[in-house]
């Protein structure tokens, strides 16, 4: 699953949405584009 949402000052952190996710045991990755961010993460197997 992913998701994109716009940078911006009331955005989440990298570290925080990576957080969020893993916090339920999920794999997680955040890259960071000029204007947006995109969270794609996992189930574990």
């Amino acid at each position: 699953m992913a998701i994109v949402g716009e940078r911006g000052g009331g955005a989440p952190t990298e570290s925080e949405l990576i957080r969020r996710a893993s916090r339920y045991g999920w794999g997680a990755n955040v890259e960071l584009l000029p204007d947006y961010w995109l969270l794609t993460w996992w189930a574990p197997r």
